[in-house]
């Protein structure tokens, strides 16, 4: 039976995208608290591995967490195998991972525990089902797997609003430079990049020392959106850099501000300790900012209907309208901001 003493190596599992796997440096920051001194390892999909090479990381090691053919599923066994884990716990429990690391503890009888976000009947985790804050779903889960198996006793569960994922700190001298997101998987989730060209012009006329900064990846659809920054007349100020996710976390250690959509770099820069303001459309703030809202403020137009029709969100990629970004002017956020 485990015990917290006898817990030496913990294997955190979160199998998910890149601002996912930011947002999961908070429960290994909490483990680290309540086993300072084990050994945690971080499981995610391999890609995202760049984003860690240069950062300030609370786990040991990475493992990569790809589960796309049989030959994933064995390599991925032989080196749990070899790593000899006392828990694994995984954080947004899916479809592949559920079969694979129920197998893995039927079959070397490795305590696993997990928080399937998605389930609304009664589970041991605390609050099953209700949607909250993304890093504290994720705390919830982890704590609830601790208390199942009697390794805390009596504590509360944490905040989230205590353990903000951290990649690393910015510079103790704050740079002038602003950072523009305006990349995101579905076009519902960006603000339009007119409007970022106009909030560009404004802020280059009242702050000319100012360098703008818009990163973008070589992948076509970021080649797409270079192409149109540059035929919609951005201000001078503006440079589009094109950098290896390895790079990303450096690009906002000088940084006074990111501002853009709800997206994955969002998450990097308020872990390198930048502010940041975010656009959200298509989904609520409630699960995807799980950050102190005055430092990091939001742009949000609430009880939309055509968002709640079927569910809390809207799941288009695209749409005509974009009642719910579009409305949010270059003016009303320079003056809210600067």
């Amino acid at each position: 039976m485990l015990n917290n003493s006898t817990i030496s190596k913990i294997l955190v599992v979160k199998n998910k995208a890149m601002g996912d796997a930011v947002l999961g440096l908070s429960t290994i920051e909490y483990l680290k608290t309540e086993f300072s001194n084990a050994y945690i390892d971080y499981a995610i999909p391999a890609w995202i591995h760049p984003l860690f090479e240069k950062t300030k990381n609370p786990f040991n090691q990475l493992i990569s967490c790809d589960l796309n053919n049989i030959s994933d599923g064995l390599a991925l066994y032989s080196r749990l195998k070899k790593e000899k884990y006392d828990l694994i716990i995984e954080l947004n429990q899916a479809g592949r991972t559920s079969k694979f690391f129920n197998l893995y503890q039927i079959l070397t009888g490795t305590t696993y525990g997990y928080h399937n976000h998605h389930r609304k009947d009664q589970t041991i985790i605390l609050d099953q089902g209700v949607r909250k804050p993304n890093i504290q779903r994720d705390l919830d889960g982890c704590y609830s797997v601790l208390k199942n198996h009697q390794l805390i006793d009596g504590k509360k569960n944490p905040s989230f609003l205590d353990y903000t994922p951290v990649l690393g700190e910015k510079s103790e001298k704050c740079g002038s430079k602003i950072v523009f997101g305006v990349v995101s998987q579905r076009e519902t989730k960006m603000w339009p990049l007119t409007h970022f060209g106009e909030l560009s012009q404004l802020i280059e006329k009242k702050y000319p020392e100012k360098e703008i900064i818009i990163p973008l990846s070589n992948l076509e659809k970021d080649c797409v959106l270079k192409t149109q920054i540059d035929q919609l007349g951005f201000s001078k100020n503006c440079k589009v850099v094109q950098l290896p996710l390895s790079d990303m976390p450096s690009l906002f250690s000088d940084a006074q501000i990111y501002i853009g959509n709800d997206t994955g770099i969002k998450h990097i820069a308020i872990s390198m300790g930048v502010k940041s303001h975010t656009f959200f459309g298509p989904e609520e703030p409630l699960e995807w900012h799980p950050y102190d809202t005055g430092v990091h403020t939001y742009s949000f137009m609430s009880d939309l209907e055509c968002r709640t029709r079927t569910s809390h969100f809207c799941g288009l990629s695209t749409c005509e309208s974009m009642i719910c970004l579009n409305q949010f002017k270059a003016e009303e956020i320079f003056n809210l901001l600067f």
